[in-house]
């Protein structure tokens, strides 16, 4: 299974959309200014996209050793110790 380099732009693009109009509602309340809002949202999203992709390729890394972990442990034989 090859990674494709985009997939993690996608989620987060994905993500950034979905809460767009939330994120605008909020930095206008806390602003009262639609200009500084799209600014702070922009700023914010700038910031976290580059937090969000180390993320996202670390938590694929876990899920692939978390899924190699269980495969080995699976195929363990049971051993019996005597007393």
């Amino acid at each position: 299974m090859t990674a494709n380099p985009d997939d993690g732009q996608q989620d987060f693009r994905d993500f950034a959309m979905a809460r767009a109009s939330q994120l605008f509602r909020i930095a206008f309340l806390m602003g009262g200014d639609w200009h500084e809002a799209e600014d702070l949202v922009q700023s914010t999203l700038t910031k976290l996209f580059v937090a969000f992709r180390p993320a996202a390729g670390r938590a694929r890394a876990r899920s692939q050793i978390g899924m190699g972990r269980r495969h080995r442990r699976c195929q363990r034989p049971a051993v019996r110790r005597s007393a």
